[in-house]
């Protein structure tokens, strides 16, 4: 391993510990609970789909503001309130009464979960180590794929033992007696010094560049379409006649993909730079959608995952290289917050899109094969953008 990481192995498996367990507020282990949850609030398809989309928008635009903070905060204390953020996600979720507190609850856990502790472990990672970045980054990551391999399960197992409420009840004693002890543990020498303040930034006015615009898409094509598959994964298995079992198991190879591609993104990046593996990294997931749109075959499952998991691994070391070699560090917080706050709106809105179509008769394999071609033309925009080409200065 290289000596970059001499003596710092605590502030790697922090980073690890974050991705992996931001996967309490993850879809893949949210929609594990989706027809127990529906059952119970009497919500359709469509209904359940435009909850979990607009408390996931929410989340998705206060990350901009909030994402921020992490360039004035000290990483310590920051890091531990997104963590007893998480905690209250959890058992809200366990709590939620009513389906205005199951919004909430929903907004809680995609806010704190899926969108903070995300940023928190990539921003970290992509700072302390200039000159290992793509592969700091890149085993942080890991531990994204690594949980959404095991959370499914534990999360099926939980309602079996325990009922939905009940399940959620457990995550959020893990939160309080796992979670938090880990990372004041991990963090013990790190993170207690104030940064300083960096330049202002503008989100709007580094949104309406041309060079974000076109990169738009790129940034918000990965969450949308795997958000969009995990999300309708029971609706997706009956439309094939495939057992709901099938579609779960699947996600073993998603996760042992995205491991090796995060691994071999982040080598990569540090070789040769972010610039060409941008623009390659979505071909997977464009092949994974043909091939669920064109095969009902039960292996079909396994390929799309493992193909959608390609380019999940490559996309954490590979966007924030780019944006970091585009924009520089200083303003890296900000910046990153901004890009996921991109990839959670996406992830807001595909859930609900596809539902929606689904009510109204549209083919599930067509809107499948619809995500291929979006997906396409996100890697098409980027190729016109400035960031693949040379360094910016953000406004």
């Amino acid at each position: 391993m290289p000596s970059s990481f001499a003596g710092r192995w605590s502030f790697l498996a922090f980073g690890f510990a974050f991705m992996f367990f931001s996967n309490f507020g993850q879809t893949p282990f949210v929609a594990v609970f989706g027809g127990e949850i529906r059952a119970a609030f009497g919500l359709s398809n469509g209904a359940w789909g435009a909850i979990y989309s607009i408390a996931t928008l929410v989340s998705g635009l206060l990350i901009t503001k909030v994402g921020g903070w992490i360039d004035t905060i000290a990483l310590r204390r920051y890091a531990l309130a997104t963590i007893i953020g998480l905690c209250v996600a959890t058992a809200s979720a366990a709590l939620a009464p009513n389906v205005v507190a199951l919004v909430f609850a929903i907004f809680l856990l995609r806010f704190f979960g899926q969108g903070l502790m995300m940023h928190v472990a990539i921003t970290a990672m992509a700072r302390e180590f200039s000159g290992a970045r793509g592969r700091a980054v890149a085993i942080a990551t890991m531990g994204l794929p690594a949980g959404a391999a095991i959370f499914p399960a534990f999360g099926a197992l939980m309602i079996a033992l325990v009922g939905w409420q009940g399940g959620w009840a457990a995550c959020a004693i893990l939160c309080l007696v796992l979670v938090l002890p880990l990372a004041l543990l991990l963090l013990r020498d790190h993170g207690r010094v104030t940064p300083s303040p960096p330049a202002a930034f503008s989100v709007w006015r580094f949104l309406a560049q041309k060079d974000m615009l076109l990169a738009l898409p790129t940034l918000a094509a990965t969450g949308f379409v795997t958000t969009a598959i995990a999300f309708h994964q029971v609706l997706i298995a009956t439309s094939k006649g495939w057992p709901v079992a099938l579609v779960a198991t699947s996600f073993a190879a998603h996760g042992v993909a995205s491991i090796i591609a995060t691994l071999a993104s982040g080598w990569l990046v540090d070789r040769i730079g972010s610039r060409w593996p941008a623009l390659a990294f979505q071909m997977p997931m464009a092949a994974a959608c043909f091939v669920l749109a064109l095969s009902d075959a039960p292996m079909a499952i396994f390929v799309c995952m493992a193909l959608l998991g390609v380019t999940v691994g490559a996309s954490g070391p590979v966007t924030t290289l780019l944006l970091a070699e585009a924009y520089g560090v200083e303003r890296l917080g900000a910046i990153r917050a901004t890009a996921a706050a991109i990839m959670v709106v996406s992830t807001a809105l595909s859930p609900v899109l596809f539902g929606v179509l689904v009510d109204w008769g549209a083919a599930v394999d067509t809107l499948i094969a619809s995500l291929g071609v979006l997906t396409i033309a996100a890697m098409a925009t980027l190729a016109a953008s400035g960031l693949t080409r040379r360094a910016i200065e953000p406004v």
